[in-house]
């Protein structure tokens, strides 16, 4: 017979167990991203990643240094949270434990900045604080991240164990999407939009206009995510209510992009970058799509857009559409009719990254197959791959 004490005991254990599950999920992920594109530093080992053709998105004029300066070209330089975070406390922070840190040796006598970092930026007495800082608090929001999705699967229904793979899969795949380039703020803006979506589904619709502000200061792009709100609203307050919790979140979005373009308007560069030429060529030579030319978790492979993706995408929304709630469906209608454009006009080709809105439904429908495969009559692919 279980005793009370057992039972809280293996709950606990549980709890325990599937936190380290995602944790570890989200330092692979954190970690295959940073071996892949670090902070947008001019270092050797960054270079191997730039596509030999289409846009040169990297290089000295996006770094992480630049960004902490203000300098950057626009519209990089508009999302300064974490920058602004990470300057913020390094200009408090006493000379004297700014010396301390950066002479802190490891048990083996290796400097920490020279242990776990072959960034000279790291290594810079410049720049080591802000950029440990900004490293960790990538990290940070990976775990965010990943927990949210936790709670946001279990929220539709999903159990603890689906809701856990699908989570980690999900994590796991975006250094994957990140073909054309990846950015310490990408896994903030997952976290914000998992967040926001929680919020919606669960908590006080008061909460997200400072989210909102919050999110739109860490990737403006998160102003044209605020309508998607809306569906989500509906279900469970009333069409006006819904209507101002949309609209005052977004004029918070709006107030401090407008703050930022303002502030940075005599950047070089542009409010947007136009690549519907290269999208058309990109869709236009399919072979262009399955010429190994990226490198994930140390694996050379295919872009991140290629026949194989689009299939499992097309399959996984085939198979599993109908089993999205209602809301979520209207949710992810709402993404789609915002991002797919704002992604053939304004992303680079075969950057999967940039279909950020849409990551969430995906995950979801990561989910029902693995929900399908729990049944007892299976009932999908992983079924019938596992008895062929």
């Amino acid at each position: 017979m279980r005793t009370p004490i057992l039972l809280r005991f293996q709950s606990t254990f549980r709890l325990v167990c599937g936190f380290l599950i995602l944790f570890t999920a989200a330092a692979a992920s954190f970690s295959g991203f940073y071996e892949k594109w670090h902070f947008r530093e001019a270092m050797p080992e960054y270079q191997t990643n730039l596509p030999s053709t289409g846009p040169k998105l990297g290089g000295v004029s996006l770094s992480l240094g630049v960004m902490l300066n203000g300098t950057a070209s626009r519209p990089y330089v508009y999302r300064q949270l974490l920058p602004t975070i990470a300057n913020s406390i390094d200009s408090v922070l006493p000379a004297s434990v700014k010396e301390a840190l950066y002479s802190f040796r490891t048990p083996s006598g290796k400097f920490l900045r020279e242990r776990f970092f072959i960034s000279p930026m790291a290594r810079s007495h410049e720049y080591f604080v802000r950029y440990f800082i900004i490293y960790f608090s990538t990290f940070a929001f990976a775990i965010l991240s990943t927990c949210g999705m936790f709670f946001f699967a279990r929220s539709q229904g999903f159990n603890s164990t689906q809701s856990i793979a699908a989570s980690t899969v999900m994590i796991l795949l975006l250094p994957v999407f990140m073909s054309v380039g990846g950015y310490y703020y990408d896994y903030a803006e997952l976290a914000f939009l998992v967040a926001a979506v929680l919020i919606a589904l669960r908590l006080h619709w008061a909460l997200l206009i400072p989210l909102a502000a919050l999110a739109a200061w860490n990737k403006e792009s998160f102003l044209l995510f605020v309508p998607c709100f809306y569906p989500l609203l509906r279900s469970r307050f009333s069409r006006w209510q819904a209507i101002v919790a949309t609209g005052a979140s977004g004029l918070a979005a709006g107030l401090v992009v407008a703050a930022l373009r303002s502030h940075f308007a005599g950047n070089s560069g542009g409010s947007v970058e136009f690549h519907l030429a290269e999208q058309i060529s990109y869709l236009l030579n399919p072979a262009k799509m399955i010429v190994p030319g990226d490198s994930t978790y140390g694996i050379i492979s295919l872009p991140s857009l290629n026949p194989f993706t689009l299939a499992i995408i097309l399959f996984l929304v085939w198979d599993g559409w109908s089993q999205l709630s209602l809301e979520l469906r209207r949710f992810t209608g709402v993404a789609a009719l915002i991002n797919l454009p704002l992604f053939f006009l304004f992303c680079a080709p075969g950057e999967l990254r940039d279909l950020s809105f849409l990551y969430l439904s995906f995950m979801l429908l990561i989910a029902v197959q693995l929900k399908k495969a729990d049944q007892p009559n299976g009932g999908s692919l992983t079924h019938d791959l596992a008895h062929s």
